[in-house]
């Protein structure tokens, strides 16, 4: 999706599908272009304003973009006047009816990214806003770092955005100095070029009479973001430092104390749910009377299962740590992080052992018969043939 009435919405397609067929993709024709990518165009001024006309702030903060959770427009939302809004919904289910082609000659696919390449950063967000109800699960991505991205208002459908930006909300301390952040990349753009230009200190800036693309790039590497509850998580790793500022670490950095002080939370947590549940408490008793009770054959197996899940917890955290930058944020409450769907998970044991655990022992107490007939009402099993 991208502007057709600018010369910036009609080139930068055209730039992404080249860098695409450069970087080995299959492409074809001439110039050649990636056949699995399909690309539509909407005018600037999506909601009826037009562009570059005064309006005023609290009009584009207040009525431009709405919160809704019910959809992305209202549903009264009537094809006339110089609003663009049922363009844009009758374009996505356009988009969500057309099957695409893989270009391998296969059968048809399904969408799996939606790229959102505009100048206007009310005109992307109605669009976000139309494209993420059609495409759930569809990964989308844009360019150019702006707050208002980031505001409560927006975050139903600019969560896990991913945005390319050369430039974030900050450059490096030496240069950004006692400046609080800006609003885009184009305020940090143009507060690193006029540093340039007054030749301060730390910039590195070249005096040469023309600068290629390669040589900007390297000198200015550009920035990967995505957006959380929030805040825009910098996800471009180890990048030379001078410019943009450092990047947050995907994981905490391990010490000593950090150690200790989640294996007490650990250890504490799990003494507290031991005492204050009874059927936990219980069961943990059944099954150590049990172990104690149990062959030496028995015993051998347990403690060489318990070794095997140990060496394999230590394997996966090594693991994560030699990924360093390269891995998933470990971010608890930004909602682009797996890390805590991860945790919640990982203890839990599997239903089947949930439901049986009580029964396991005679003398745990429970009525083992009418658990397993609830079991099986519930979960529709049926007894082994012969």
């Amino acid at each position: 999706m991208s502007e057709w009435d600018t010369s910036y919405g009609r080139e930068l397609p055209r730039a992404l599908e080249t860098a695409i067929c450069q970087s080995g993709a299959p492409c074809v024709g001439a110039p050649p272009r990636p056949p699995w990518i399909r690309r539509f165009s909407y005018l600037r001024g999506l909601d009826g304003q037009i562009p570059g006309a005064p309006r005023p702030s609290s009009r584009r903060d207040s009525e431009k973009v709405q919160p809704d959770n019910s959809g992305p427009f209202e549903p009264l939302e009537r094809a006339e006047g110089t609003s663009q809004v049922d363009y844009l919904r009758r374009l996505a289910s356009h988009v969500r009816d057309l099957a695409p082609d893989p270009g391998d000659g296969g059968a048809p696919g399904e969408i799996k990214a939606v790229g959102v390449l505009g100048s206007d950063v009310y005109d992307k967000s109605l669009v976000l806003r139309a494209f993420r109800r059609e495409f759930p699960k569809a990964v989308f991505f844009t360019t150019d770092l702006d707050a208002r991205m980031l505001h409560p208002a927006e975050y139903a459908w600019t969560r896990n955005l991913v945005v390319a930006s050369s430039f974030g909300f900050m450059l490096d301390p030496s240069l950004q100095r006692h400046i609080p952040p800006f609003r885009d990349t184009y305020q940090t753009a143009m507060f690193f070029a006029t540093q340039c230009a007054l030749e301060a200190p730390g910039t590195g800036c070249t005096k040469a009479p023309r600068v290629t693309q390669s040589a900007l790039s390297a000198q200015i590497p550009p920035r990967i973001f995505e957006i959380g509850r929030g805040l825009a998580f910098d996800l471009s790793g180890d990048v030379p430092r001078g410019i943009h500022p450092e990047v947050p670490r995907v994981l905490p950095n391990p010490n000593g104390r950090h150690l200790v002080i989640g294996f007490g939370i650990i250890l504490s947590g799990s003494l507290l749910l031991y005492l204050v549940s009874p059927p936990l408490k219980e069961g943990i008793d059944g099954i150590v009377r049990r172990a104690r009770g149990a062959p030496r054959r028995r015993k051998a197996w347990a403690a060489a299962g318990l070794l095997l899940a140990a060496g394999l917890m230590v394997t996966a955290c090594v693991g994560v740590i030699l990924e360093d930058q390269k891995g998933e944020p470990f971010l608890a409450f930004s909602g682009i992080s797996l890390w805590p769907t991860e945790m919640l998970r990982s203890p839990r044991p599997p239903s089947p052992c949930v439901s049986s655990w009580p029964c396991a022992g005679s003398s745990s107490g429970f009525d083992c018969s009418s658990t397993r007939s609830s079991a099986r009402s519930r979960f529709r099993s049926r007894e082994a043939p012969g």
